[in-house]
């Protein structure tokens, strides 16, 4: 016999019956310790595995921006590098808005300006993203979350109005002595109106409860920059997490 076996069954079946619940406790109480760390390291796992694939889910592999917070006016030159380097790439246009309803104002909101084929085609929206209505951005439409929907008591086909810091920071100048004065030379300021097209969710919580998306030439408008242009262009690889040669390329 080998003498682990050995040394177990002697253990294990002892003379006296008072050693043998010492041990049988003792291997219990191994056990149940094992049991527990093996359940919360697969719990752990499970977890780290859904937020990699809700982070690869909703966020670009790697993004292209100009230097100094510039624009790209030509980005299909960018988009095609990011192509030629074995990757996929779609111009966007990102910022911070405000979301007016009535009197009251959301500043929490980042716009995402794009088209719904770029947002189905690159994965981040699935087929049950959508919970309601439609995923069009036309001129005029606009796409909210869940979260937004019960925080703003809207739904499909309700109204929201968005400011930018662009069109609202032409409306005054900045007087060389000191203080603003109004800037004469502005046209008259209106927010632009838009309907909610569809209500969407992604399960993913600080992605839901801050972006909306609209059309590209939307978001240009109220950029105030020419339509095709670009704040970024978003890319992905064939591996999200070994980018460093396909980077290197595109660099």
């Amino acid at each position: 016999m080998l003498t682990e076996l050995f040394l177990a069954g002697r253990y294990l079946k002892p003379r006296r019956s008072a050693v043998s619940l010492i041990t049988v406790l003792s291997i219990l109480g191994v056990t149940l310790g094992v049991a527990v760390l093996i359940v919360v390291l697969a719990v752990m796992t499970g977890f780290t595995d859904l937020m990699k694939e809700k982070l690869i889910e909703t966020q670009a592999h790697f993004q292209v921006r100009p230097l100094y917070g510039g624009v790209i006016y030509d980005p299909d030159e960018a988009v095609k590098a990011v192509e030629a380097a074995g990757g996929r790439g779609a111009p966007v246009l990102e910022s911070p808005v405000i979301v007016q309803l009535g009197k009251s104002l959301d500043p929490r909101v980042i716009m995402f300006g794009t088209s719904a084929e770029n947002l189905l085609k690159f994965g981040i929206f699935k087929a049950d993203t959508l919970k309601e209505g439609k995923l069009s951005l036309d001129r005029g439409e606009i796409v909210i979350s869940e979260d937004m929907a019960r925080r703003w008591n809207v739904r499909v086909g309700s109204k929201l109005l968005l400011h930018t810091q662009q069109r609202l920071t032409r409306l005054v100048d900045f007087k060389p002595e000191g203080g603003v004065e109004l800037n004469r030379n502005a046209s008259a300021y209106l927010p632009a109106e838009f309907v909610v097209s569809g209500i969407y969710s992604v399960g993913k919580y600080d992605f839901d409860r801050t972006f909306l998306f609209v059309g590209s030439d939307d978001a240009a408008d109220l950029l105030t920059l020419p339509w095709g242009a670009a704040t970024a262009i978003f890319g992905w690889g064939p591996d999200p997490f070994d980018q460093k040669e396909l980077i290197g390329k595109v660099r």
